[in-house]
Formats: structure tokens, C-alpha cells, sequence
């Protein structure tokens, strides 16, 4: 096998035949729900937790997949497995699902709907070495001017494809640091999450996130909570603004692909001492047990060839 093999509809086939058809909704509408799991030792890191939230996300969009979720992850474990060869040693996979509602029949009557849903179902080895500094360094996070999009349009606990706001947000934060990453207001002004994961502050050892009402609820996020109250540290769902931020000792993101970010600067003005702090190690330290695999070394082997 000389390329990765993708589940499509009832099918694996490999990469260069993997396409959908330019009427499909999720290409025309963004129609579609999504999901992101990872894997450590090229085991999946809680599946069944990344496969409950996407048939929440079909439930709440009325999507049928056609499957049930005990199908979707046998085809998942199969479509990683046949591709497994394809993983070099110190690798590990970023597996993704991407559901839509199905072709749009423009020359069906109205009543009729939309065919199947479009089911694809692959993976892609993890770009380590995109994020690997900023274990060491920390991120520089901004909040751009463009706001959250708020739960009364679209709730963000529904994981979709709909991304144009996020894309923007990280285009303006770009033009000030290409380096840094977005976190959202919303339109209160308070803090809600980055455009691709969850947001957290520490302040007198207390480990607070944004409360659930403008966030997605992330599986990472779940994660570092679960720690927390495995480590004995206090932690809590708050109504946070960047002056949290501001006056914190230590700020990190959370996400699939890197689990934990220390955060060192915010809106150009270091958080705390401005280096990656000690209950963000402490918590990566904890993860990193709990998979088996060195988080943070992995990444920086892969980005740095280090021995």
C-alpha cells in the first residue's frame, strides 16, 4: 500500500479516489458534522467519548448516518488499522469523521430531501512539528474583534464544518502575530474558546475554564478536569474575561492534535511569569501517564529530531 485508505459510504479506498460529488451538502452548505480523535501508540484516545459526541451532533442537526455508532467505530478501527503501515515509528494518527446530510437533489421536488448521508471516515499522520515549540515557549493568544457566534444561531456544542467565522478570526490574528492563536469574546466580552479547541486560566493553584453555555465541550477539555480532580486541584466552570486572563499565573489551551498549549502571552502581555507553568506541566506530566506516550516529547523528537 502506497497511500492511505479512506472509509467512503461503505467502502475503503485510497486517498486519490476519495472525492465527493460538488452537490453534496457539506461542500455546498457546510451541512455537516465533524469529529476529531487522536491516537497515543497508535491506539485511539477515547473514541467511544469522540463517537457519542458526533451522533449527538447528527442528533441535534438531524443527520442519519445510516450506521449505528457500534458500526461507526468497527469501520473506524478498520479504516486506522489498514492504514497503520503507512505510521512510521514516534508517529501517531489524527483520525476524522465528516458527516453530511447527503446530495442536494436540485431536481427533486422539495418534500423529497436530500439522498443519503455522506459518510467518510480518515486519517493523516500529526504535524508535530507545527505546534511542537510551543511547549517550550508558550502560545501568544488574541482575542480578534470578531466575536463567537452565538448559541441562540448556532449552539457550539453541535461540532460542524461551518468554520467561516473561525477562519476569519485566525486570519486577523494573524496580521498582528502569524505565530499566535485566536480566543474568542462573546458578545458580552467574556472568554469562550480558541477556534479549534478550549481555554483555561490558573490562578492561585485553581484550574478555571469557561462555563459550557458558548464552547464546544471538549473531549481534551473533559480530560484535564478528570485530571484535576484525580491530582486534587481545585478546579471550576466560570464566567471568565480577559481581565482573568490578565491577572492569571498561568493560562493553556486544550485540543485533539496537541492535548495541552501553555499559554505565556495575551493580547501582547505575558501571563504571569511569562513561561509555561508548573500546573500546566504537572497536568501534561499526568496525561502523559495516562497514555503511556511522553506528550511533549514525542512532539519535540518529531520537530526537532532529538534522539
Amino acid at each position: 500500500m502506497s497511500e492511505l485508505m479512506v472509509y467512503m459510504n461503505g467502502e475503503y479506498v485510497p486517498e486519490s479516489r476519495a472525492g465527493v460529488s460538488i452537490y453534496d451538502r457539506g461542500y455546498m452548505f457546510a451541512d455537516l458534522v465533524t469529529e476529531s480523535t487522536r491516537t497515543f501508540g497508535m491506539r485511539p484516545f477515547k473514541l467511544p467519548e469522540h463517537l457519542d459526541r458526533l451522533y449527538y451532533s447528527m442528533k441535534a442537526t438531524e443527520i442519519d448516518a445510516g450506521m449505528t455508532k457500534a458500526e461507526m467505530e468497527t469501520a473506524t478501527l478498520r479504516m486506522l488499522e489498514l492504514n497503520r503501515p503507512m505510521f512510521g515509528s514516534g508517529e501517531d494518527a489524527w483520525i476524522v469523521h465528516n458527516i453530511s446530510r447527503g446530495v442536494y437533489r436540485y431536481k427533486s421536488a422539495p418534500e423529497s430531501g436530500p439522498g443519503p448521508a455522506t459518510v467518510v471516515i480518515h486519517c493523516f499522520p500529526i504535524d508535530f512539528p507545527s505546534f511542537a515549540r510551543f511547549y517550550t515557549e508558550g502560545v501568544h493568544a488574541i482575542t480578534p474583534s470578531a466575536r463567537q457566534i452565538p448559541p441562540e444561531s448556532l449552539d457550539p456544542k453541535i461540532k460542524h464544518r461551518s468554520r467561516m467565522a473561525g477562519q476569519l478570526a485566525d486570519l486577523e490574528v494573524a496580521r498582528t502575530d502569524p505565530d499566535a492563536m485566536a480566543v474568542l469574546l462573546d458578545r458580552d466580552g467574556n472568554l469562550t474558546e480558541n477556534t479549534g479547541g478550549n481555554f483555561f486560566v490558573v490562578r492561585d493553584g485553581t484550574v478555571m475554564t469557561p462555563t459550557d453555555r458558548s464552547i464546544l465541550e471538549g473531549v481534551s477539555r473533559a480530560t484535564v478536569l478528570e485530571l484535576c480532580a484525580r491530582l486534587g486541584i481545585p478546579h471550576s466552570q466560570e464566567v471568565l474575561q480577559p481581565y482573568h486572563v490578565l491577572v492569571a499565573d498561568e493560562a493553556f489551551l486544550t485540543s485533539t492534535p496537541y492535548s495541552m498549549l501553555p499559554v505565556t502571552r495575551f493580547n501582547g502581555k505575558p501571563v504571569g511569569s511569562g513561561r509555561p507553568g508548573p500546573v500546566t506541566a504537572r497536568l501534561l506530566g499526568a496525561w502523559s501517564e495516562l497514555v503511556g506516550v511522553d506528550i511533549v516529547d514525542q512532539a519535540l523528537q518529531a520537530a526537532f529530531n532529538r534522539p
